[in-house]
């Protein structure tokens, strides 16, 4: 994990908001997937892979 990543996984405000107290209730809690909108047909929206670092 990069020092970018890291930051994710601080506790801040909203963390007490959704009743996080670590990183694995962060991981539970709080979805980081892609979502599309309905037009985008399943196959490519499932093919995309999402790009992490700049």
């Amino acid at each position: 994990m990069n020092k970018s990543q890291e930051n994710f996984y601080k506790s801040d405000s909203l963390w007490s908001v959704y009743g996080i107290n670590s990183k694995e209730e962060f991981y539970k809690k709080i979805n980081l997937s892609p979502k599309f909108h309905e037009g985008v047909p399943e196959d490519q929206a499932m093919n995309l892979k999402p790009l992490s670092i700049l």
